[in-house]
């Protein structure tokens, strides 16, 4: 799991592009940037095949990884699991419709 993941989205008129990145340190701690601005901080572990990231209020993401790209599979709310439908292309279903989740590249940096 340890390493970085990137997902570079390229705005509407194909003009610009906006880099993310999840950086899965050794020590348990994932850092999240948009481009080289470090956003957050998070615990990570493994718990049976998925990847748990939680803030210290509880809320978290889940994600699944096959060794190449990282999935969203569900988030934490006060460390309570609210799974996401899937659908087709990365569309999926939530409490307050859908939306588009896009999976994480493992870079070889």
């Amino acid at each position: 799991v340890e390493g970085t993941y990137e997902l570079k989205i390229q705005d509407v008129g194909g003009q610009s592009f906006k880099s993310f990145k999840l950086v899965f340190l050794e020590n348990g701690v994932m850092e999240s940037y948009e481009g080289s601005l470090k956003k957050s901080e998070y615990k990570w572990k493994v718990k049976r095949n998925e990847i748990h990231t939680e803030e210290k209020n509880g809320d978290g993401t889940i994600y699944a990884t096959d060794g190449k790209y990282l999935t969203t599979l569900a988030k934490l709310k006060n460390r309570k699991r609210i799974d996401y439908k899937r659908m087709k292309n990365g569309i999926i279903s939530t409490d307050k419709g859908f939306i588009y989740i896009p999976r994480y590249k493992k870079s070889n940096n």
